[in-house]
């Protein structure tokens, strides 16, 4: 029985804003669209998965796979976009000042604070592990969101990061509740889900972007689908 669910925050809680991205290409003469922007997560997803799952595997760890997922999203975006190569630092740096500015991540889906107060109301603890840099608690509370979770983990606090194992087991102490009975949703595969379910946890993937066909795991395509779901695996 899952008893305490934890969450990642970005892609899964809070979005960035894409429009503010295009806004920011166009500004500087490269036309975007939000279904490229949406094609480099999916496929920024697949390659960061590709790459760190067999390495999870067989029990080695990239010292920062967040850095390597970003890597891998620029890379795909320039290509998408064709910028030219004398250009790509530059506009990879613009881009990444941006969407690493814990404030772009602003973007609240309908129904997400319906959906947080119903899973507080069935009796599960919540708690947030998010690879972040140290401000992710201070933006939940501008955003209304702090008072519904237990606990908040951000790695640039705790100087761990997902798929670490510790990082996910600290979770289940904070939680006060054992692995087996606990929940983690987050949404990419590699990062969130094997990386909780190797520290034994129940791993959860949230798949907004469709980047998963068929994923080996637990999935759900939104917040809202999650007390549903944890009620039919409880039964």
């Amino acid at each position: 029985m899952i008893r305490a669910v934890l969450l990642d925050v970005g892609s899964t809680l809070m979005f960035y804003n894409v429009d503010q991205i295009i806004h920011l290409l166009k500004k500087e003469n490269i036309p975007a669209t939000s279904s490229i922007v949406g094609q480099a997560e999916r496929e920024s997803r697949q390659k960061l998965d590709a790459e760190l799952t067999p390495l999870l595997q067989n029990d080695c760890l990239l010292a920062h796979p967040n850095r390597l997922y970003w890597k891998g999203y620029f890379s795909v975006l320039m290509n998408k976009l064709q910028v030219p190569p004398d250009r790509q630092q530059e506009i990879t740096e613009k881009i990444y000042r941006h969407v690493n500015n814990t404030a772009t991540w602003s973007h609240i889906k309908p129904g997400t604070y319906e959906t947080l107060e119903m899973l507080c109301e069935e009796g599960y603890l919540l708690g947030i592990i998010s690879n972040s840099n140290g401000t992710i608690e201070q933006h939940l509370v501008n955003h209304n969101l702090r008072d519904y979770f237990h606990f908040v983990l951000d790695s640039g606090v705790i100087g761990k990061e997902k798929p670490a194992q510790d990082i996910f087991r600290e979770g289940c102490v904070r939680a006060g509740i054992p692995s087996g009975e606990t929940a983690y949703v987050g949404d990419i595969y590699s990062v969130d889900v094997l990386g909780a379910e190797r520290a034994g946890l129940i791993g959860i993937l949230i798949d907004h972007w469709g980047a998963y066909l068929d994923p080996p795991c637990y999935h759900i395509t939104s917040l809202s689908e999650l007390p549903g779901y944890l009620a039919d695996f409880n039964r």
